[in-house]
């Protein structure tokens, strides 16, 4: 039997369909028995039912089989269950008979849903009904309103890297008579303001988020108190339009009465800052190599010091064994070079220099040339709160930390 099925705007719907299952469109029904799976045509079978694609003229069908003539099949029956869980009942006969002259002759029948459908052949053609409506339900997702803040000179006035930053002025943002601060709790809205990282444009972003499209915001207003005596007055739109079945999502942002953007809520302040020029020290590891009993080995002249054991500093892929003997910053600056520190009343070995502005889990291990090695593990960066640099120093002996407060370490070899 050739079953074709088309959809219910004529186009077939077992197009392009190989070896599989059909249970996303319909189940067959035979002799008590559910069907859905499809297999290669093999003449062979020992089943008596069979489901497989074949092709007539570029249209795809469902063949169903084998069925002898010789076991005389009538009125029997064929249930197609939907996966809209509607039916379509198809009773067949297909049986061996004498025509008027004795000859034997195949008669087939179809009868589909109590009415005739041919006397001529075992071939049908059903519609796959539509899936009865159901109501598509929307997830929307929150919105929030985003605030870029950079000085008249481009930088990101909300990272703590950048002079004159704005993060220490106590920024508030106010919403329906609600005063929002950085980090502060969500509220029953569930409004909270913070300062997060945005990848697209490499800036950090003053978020106040979030907001719910479906509680249509119009022309609503916001105050941002920048906390150094001037404030922003913001206008925004955020609702649903369109059709229940195709609803659209509205947004607008507006500063000082001019509209920003119809398509997203992001908001661009400028804010001028104080120009200054500052030098900066370059810093080295100050390394206070004893032995047990607490003498120095720094000093080449001591006896059993650590340069009659080849020791090597290993920075990256560059080794360190002699001394620097200028404090001039060469184009090569970094190296060894022995520093007389007053306080301590002795010689240390110092590593650099390095700049104070962006060095994290930066990491060298030193060598001492008797089979033991140390690894040293150091940060040094610099934050701004508002125009005063703060430079950060912390370092690590062999992954515990040593200081929180300095670039100086003690071995004890």
């Amino acid at each position: 039997m050739k079953i074709f099925v088309q959809n219910v705007y004529g186009k077939n719907a077992l197009r392009d369909r190989g070896p599989g299952d059909l249970s996303d469109i319909m189940t067959i029904e035979y002799k008590g028995e559910m069907h859905t799976k499809i297999e290669a045509l093999d003449a062979n079978s020992s089943q008596d039912f069979h489901l497989t694609i074949g092709e007539l003229e570029h249209e795809s069908y469902l063949w169903l089989g084998f069925f002898n003539p010789d076991d005389e099949y009538k009125n029997e029956k064929i249930i197609i269950h939907w996966e809209n869980g509607s039916k379509d009942e198809i009773l067949f006969d297909l049986y061996v008979a004498e025509d008027i002259n004795g000859d034997p002759v195949i008669h087939k029948t179809i009868t589909l849903n109590g009415q005739l459908y041919t006397d001529e052949s075992l071939t049908v053609m059903v519609v796959k009904p539509e899936i009865s409506h159901v109501e598509e339900v929307w997830d929307y997702t929150n919105c929030n309103i985003r605030f870029i803040v950079e000085s008249q000179y481009g930088g990101d006035l909300l990272n703590d890297k950048t002079m004159g930053n704005c993060l220490d002025d106590d920024i508030t943002v106010t919403f329906k008579n609600k005063e929002y601060k950085l980090l502060s709790e969500g509220d029953s809205e569930g409004l909270i303001l913070e300062v997060v990282y945005d990848e697209m444009i490499r800036k950090n972003v003053l978020v106040l988020s979030d907001f719910n499209p479906e509680h249509c915001y119009k022309n609503e207003p916001l105050t941002i108190n920048w906390g150094d005596g001037t404030k922003d007055n913001i206008f925004f739109d955020l609702y649903l339009t369109g059709s229940k079945e195709k609803p659209i999502l509205k947004k607008a942002i507006y500063k000082d009465g001019i509209l920003l953007s119809s398509r997203s809520l992001i908001v661009w302040f400028e804010k001028d800052i104080e120009y200054m020029i500052w030098d900066f020290t370059n810093y080295s590891i100050a390394l206070d190599i004893v032995d047990k009993q607490g003498n120095s080995l720094v000093d080449p002249d001591v006896e059993g010091s650590i340069w009659s054991k080849n020791f090597v500093v290993k920075y990256g892929t560059k080794e360190f064994n002699n001394l620097l003997k200028t404090r001039l910053l060469l184009p090569e600056e970094l190296g060894l070079r022995l520093f007389y520190d007053k306080d301590l009343e002795r010689t240390l070995l110092t590593f650099g220099e390095f700049d104070p502005f962006n060095y994290k889990g930066e990491t060298f291990t030193i060598d001492w040339g008797d089979d033991t090695k140390d690894e040293i593990m150091f940060d040094l960066y610099m934050t701004w709160k508002k125009y005063d640099p703060i430079i950060h120093k912390s370092i690590y002996l062999n992954g515990d930390l040593y200081s929180d407060q300095s670039l100086f370490v003690r071995i004890v070899k």
